[in-house]
Formats: C-alpha cells, structure tokens, sequence
C-alpha cells in the first residue's frame, strides 16, 4: 500500500449450507456514512472443509483510522434459520499505514424445523371398550420422502387426554418443508362397526418455526342384526314348523282324512 493507505480483506464464510443456493449474495461495507461495498455472489464462493469461503480486498484505502465492517443484504434461505448473532454481524478495525487487515464473517445456519399435532376424537363407546381400545390404537406419521417416520399410542407418554375421548399428541423438531402422511391400525371393537374420518386425507406439511396438524376421527356404532324366531310343533313324535302343519292339515282335509282332526 502507498503511504497513509492500506488494505482490508474480508473473508465470508457459511456453514451449515450443504449446497450454496444459485442466487445467495452478501454485501460487505466499510465505513461511515459513505461507503465502501461489495456483494459476495454464490459464484465466488468455495467449499473448504464443509464451509463456504471467499474474499475481497479493498485496496489503498485510508489508514490509521477505524473502519467499521458491516454485512447487509444477505439471501434468505428457504428451509433454514440464519443463527449469527446480531453482535457479529458488525466488526471494528483499526487499519495502520501501509498495512492490510483482515475481517472474517461467519453466517451459520440451521434446518428450520416445525411442529406436527395430531388431534384425535373417538366416539360413540363406552368406558370398557375406549379403555381396550387405547391399549390397541397405533398411529404411524411417515415423511412422503421416507426420510423420517415415528409412531405412537394413546397411552404413551406424551399424549394428552383431552377428556370425552379427545386426545393430542404433539411432535416437534420435525424438518421444514417435509410433508407427512398419518394413519392409523388397530381400530377395530368388537360389535362395533367405525366410520374414520382425516382432515387432507392426513397430510401435512410441517413449516418452519411453525405447528401443523391433522385431525383423525373415529365414529363407533353398535352393530344391529335381525333376530328370527321359528316355533316349531310337535305332531306325532316329528316337529315341524307352523307352516308344515297348515300344508299337513289342507293336505288331509282335501283327502277328507280325519285321523288327528277334530273339531
């Protein structure tokens, strides 16, 4: 650097990022009032050791003075929480003649997760076949990509009775963005028959920092059958029906045989 200039290199890094996004940018600035700014592009960017790093160096720039660094303008990343504290967002250097500086900046980053409430209603049974029926009722949530699944019953730890055969189980930490299909086994009684009804078919799709939820409901009903009764008689040590013994008795009475008959 010439004299009274120097120079100030700043180093961007990400972490937490697998995969850069195409249009991810950071702009940089040194300074007061009127500035100096770069904008980092996706493009500069290299993966050392898992961390996505470049630089800029602004050149012959006034020294012995302070420069305060700021970073502004950074891509929002769909899916993930941008952790770095406000107080790094911001550094102060002191640039000496005829030196160079360096600032490092770290932008780390979380998958954003959210939250799956299940809420489930049962009707139609009494306290004995409920009591049965939580011991046999499974819920099964699995991710539509078959990246995460988890399973649970009405009587695990957890689970929130509702009373009056409402129930709410709650997941959290669940990735953002992924879409869940609920079900259910084990939900047949005995002399009952149930109707089961799912709110989106039992999907959804959990959103960051956010609760989604899916509403499972089981509608019971006795079963209901006829019930025949068939009286039978008996004629002459052989039973028969009532109709059998009305064709008996017109069978006689056309032959005008009166054996049995009486007035």
């Amino acid at each position: 650097p010439e004299k009274d200039r120097g120079n100030l290199t700043v180093t961007k890094q990400v972490s937490g990022l697998a995969d850069l996004p195409n249009d991810y940018s950071v702009t940089v600035s040194i300074g007061e009032g009127t500035t100096e700014s770069y904008t980092f592009n996706a493009n500069e960017f290299e993966s050392v050791n898992g961390v996505w790093t470049a630089s800029h160096s602004f050149q012959n720039i006034d020294a012995n003075k302070d420069y305060t660094v700021t970073e502004t303008n950074v891509t929002t990343v769909n899916g993930y929480n941008w952790t770095t504290p406000d107080t790094d967002k911001t550094k102060t250097v002191h640039l000496a003649d005829g030196k160079t500086e360096n600032v490092t900046f770290t932008n780390s980053y979380e998958q954003s997760t959210g939250t799956l409430v299940i809420n489930k209603t049962i009707t139609g049974l009494g306290a004995d076949e409920l009591a049965e029926l939580k011991n046999t009722l499974t819920f099964t949530a699995t991710a539509t990509d078959n990246s995460d699944s988890f399973t649970f019953k009405l009587t695990d730890t957890g689970v929130v009775d509702n009373g009056n055969g409402s129930y709410t189980f709650t997941k959290e930490g669940l990735k953002a963005g992924t879409t869940y299909t609920v079900t259910e086994s084990g939900a047949d009684v005995n002399r009952y028959d149930v109707k089961t009804t799912y709110t989106n078919e039992g999907k959804a799709t959990i959103k960051a920092n956010d609760q989604v939820s899916v509403d499972i409901v089981n509608n019971y009903t006795k079963n209901v059958g006829d019930l025949t009764i068939v009286k039978n008689i008996r004629v002459d040590s052989k039973w028969m029906t009532e109709k059998e013994l009305k064709r008996q008795v017109e069978r006689q009475i056309a032959k005008k045989d009166w054996k049995g008959l009486s007035a």
